[in-house]
């Protein structure tokens, strides 16, 4: 019983310094903010999205239809390489928009330099 007065003045004293800092917190304002999950997928074109057919097999065994399928085959290869670029172009443009995002969202107001 020799100790409530104590802690009735320590927690007076506790109220009387932790209500500046309460305040002045109130005044910070944080940049908070949510990115929503990007919609990456929006940015691929319907050409990207279709498959690569490969070459008609030779209706003939002769070596001149086979040199011709395996022509065509190349062909068909170069297609699907450029397919594959054109993704990884699809991804750095998607990751270019949520940096540029992010970027405008964060950005620091001019009178922040003072403080």
């Amino acid at each position: 019983m020799l100790f409530s007065p104590l802690l009735a003045r320590l927690r007076k004293l506790g109220l009387v310094f932790t209500t500046p800092v309460f305040m002045l917190s109130a005044c910070a304002t944080p940049i908070v903010y949510n990115r929503p999950a990007s919609d990456c997928s929006a940015l691929i074109p319907p050409t990207l999205r279709d498959d690569t057919e490969g070459a008609a097999l030779p209706v003939d065994q002769t070596v001149g239809s086979w040199v011709v399928f395996g022509d065509a085959q190349t062909g068909q290869l170069d297609k699907a390489n450029v397919t594959k670029r054109a993704s990884i172009q699809v991804v750095e443009a998607c990751e270019k928009r949520d940096r540029e995002a992010a970027a405008k969202v964060t950005k620091r107001p001019w009178w922040a330099i003072f403080g």
